[in-house]
């Protein structure tokens, strides 16, 4: 039964990424788009644009660049959401940063190796929590029959 469920994770991740790939090749949009938008934004806002504060927006932008904030009465910008996501994000965001950089290519945040890195850790997470989820249920399943 182990050696199913663990060939099951695997197989699940290939789909994954198999499915991921066919629709990054079926659509033009870019992996970053919806609510990942605003979990995402603080990363590039930190590390490319040096600017918690977001008052970089206020100068013109390129459009590739995305950003969902609130202005405040005061004129300053905050993220609608809190940064728990983008410490999720940090470990595969910071590979794509220095290799953009490495690459000599604009390291603004939202090119292909920083979608790459937004791919690999949705898979990551997905693999670690059906592992995590395996490991429950065969602890469970033991506990249960050797009562």
């Amino acid at each position: 039964m182990k050696k199913i469920s663990a060939l099951a994770i695997v197989l699940a991740g290939l789909l994954f990424l198999g499915n991921d790939i066919l629709i990054k090749n079926h659509k033009s949009e870019s992996l970053i788009y919806g609510d990942v938008i605003s979990y995402y934004q603080i990363l590039p806002a930190v590390f490319a644009e040096h600017d918690i504060k977001y008052s970089f927006l206020n100068k013109n932008v390129i459009p590739e660049k995305k950003y969902w904030t609130i202005v405040l009465p005061n004129g300053n910008r905050i993220s609608k959401v809190t940064i728990g996501m983008a410490y999720m994000y940090l470990p595969f965001f910071i590979p794509a940063h220095f290799i953009q950089q490495l690459l000599g290519l604009p390291a603004y945040g939202y090119s292909m190796y920083y979608q790459i890195a937004m791919l690999l850790s949705s898979i990551f997470y997905t693999i670690l929590a059906l592992i995590m989820i395996r490991s429950m249920l065969l602890n469970y399943t033991w506990w249960a029959c050797c009562r």
